[in-house]
């Protein structure tokens, strides 16, 4: 009756009609029926979690089955943080690039979807539907096959140039380090350690990682999978993350709270969850945590342990940071619903900052206050090098400063970091070729 209110009551008189014929209703008791008095209200603010919603009623017809009663379905969406995600995503400053945003408890309990920028202009959800390439985030479960071999947080690798077979992955950044530490290689995201990990291990040790997780998709057969080049939806992603918060697998992601189904109650008892390896588990989440310290994905640090991962697949088609801290595991995912390349973006940027800026509210953290600065007492700023952008020095201090242009971090880098372009200018044109980029 919304979309046509005089089909629906051209409607209303044929069914009358019909029950008339049917001796359903005496002529008197017909001509009594009134129309419907409707009051139609429009608004473009729709309801929280509509993607949500779409998502989570194939589940609650599921457990209805053929009852024909009215039922009260009680659902695992809450509100606050649903209200926190939409929040993020309208603070982001999107441009042209779609958003999807995904949040759950270690559990699998899904406590908040947004599926895209705008559900009334389009319903297709991002969060669920969309099968993307996830970047490094796949590195996860590299690294976890490598864990699962005896290597550890300290073991040496290769980070330099290497060749398999035709094909000759390279760094985002094009600089390679030597010979470093696991946990180096994970948090800059080497993409030569983890094809040569995969090489190493085995293609079918990360499938098996991936799939202990939760990954059901099509993986591939080479070891550029160790990059992120098979395809997956941001959900199952983010669960197989919430299987490291949760210390066991697989995650399955749930909207209903009430019992479970019985499909879901039966296949637990027939197979899961399994624990992970106490040593294995504190060292991927070391490894986790060390990205955010120190590593690409330093724009979403907390106040409160952190664990992430980035990722960026090549020509920046897509960009995401997934991760967890305190009781919430959640997953950001940007790109263009056609997968044209998105030049400036990388899971290092944006995304970083979209899941910060939602976890502070969904966890309702307060932030501490800046540091007070101090100035030298005696200071002189060379003008010309301000203007030609070089740098300033600050005489008599042995202080070296630095002049920031738009889009520049503000916290001194490492010699292996860089430093993450402001994504919110991601139509800016690059001058460098960021082909083969998985970070």
């Amino acid at each position: 009756p919304t979309g046509n209110l005089k089909g629906a009551r051209d409607r209303q008189k044929l069914v009358i009609g019909a029950m008339v014929d049917a001796g359903l209703l005496t002529k008197g008791q017909a001509a009594a029926v009134r129309p419907a008095v409707l009051k139609v209200s429009r608004t473009k603010e729709l309801p929280n979690g509509t993607y949500f919603a779409d998502w989570v009623l194939p589940q609650a017809r599921d457990r209805a089955g053929e009852v024909a009663t009215e039922q009260t379905v009680q659902t695992t969406l809450e509100v606050a943080v649903q209200q926190a995600a939409e929040r993020a995503v309208k603070n982001a400053g999107l441009r042209k690039s779609q958003i999807a945003l995904v949040a759950m408890h270690p559990d699998g309990r899904v406590i908040a979807m947004v599926g895209g920028k705008s559900y009334s202009e389009s319903p297709f959800n991002r969060a669920t539907q969309a099968r993307r390439q996830p970047g490094s985030t796949f590195k996860l479960f590299v690294y976890l096959a490598a864990l699962r071999a005896g290597m550890t947080p300290d073991s040496v690798v290769d980070d330099s140039p290497v060749t398999i077979g035709d094909w000759s992955p390279a760094n985002s950044d094009g600089r390679y380090a030597g010979r470093i530490s696991l946990r180096q290689a994970f948090a800059k995201s080497s993409n030569v350690v983890a094809a040569r990990l995969t090489q190493r291990l085995g293609v079918a040790q990360v499938t098996k990682a991936a799939r202990d997780l939760g990954i059901s998709t099509p993986i591939g057969g080479d070891a550029s999978i160790g990059l992120g080049t098979a395809t997956v939806s941001l959900l199952e992603l983010t669960s197989a993350y919430a299987a490291v918060a949760n210390g066991s697998y697989p995650v399955r992601p749930n909207g209903l709270s009430d019992d479970e189904a019985a499909s879901d109650w039966l296949a637990r008892r027939l197979g899961g969850p399994t624990r992970i390896g106490s040593r294995q588990l504190d060292q991927l989440r070391e490894l986790l945590s060390t990205v955010v310290e120190s590593g690409t994905g330093r724009g979403a640090a907390l106040p409160i342990p952190t664990f992430g991962k980035t990722g960026t697949t090549q020509d920046n088609r897509d960009a995401l940071f997934i991760g967890y801290a305190g009781d919430i595991v959640a997953g950001v995912w940007l790109g263009n619903d056609d997968n044209s390349p998105n030049p400036g973006l990388s899971g290092s940027g944006l995304p970083a900052r979209i899941w910060r800026d939602f976890m502070i509210r969904a966890l309702d953290l307060r932030l501490p206050p800046p540091e007070p600065t101090t100035e030298p007492d005696n200071f002189a700023i060379d003008l010309n090098d301000v203007v030609n952008g070089v740098g300033a020095f600050i005489e008599g201090s042995g202080i070296d400063t630095q002049v920031l242009r738009p889009g520049e971090d503000e916290e001194p880098l490492g010699p292996d970091e860089e430093v993450p372009p402001d994504d919110r200018f991601v139509d800016r044109p690059r001058g460098f070729d960021r082909r083969d980029e998985r970070r």
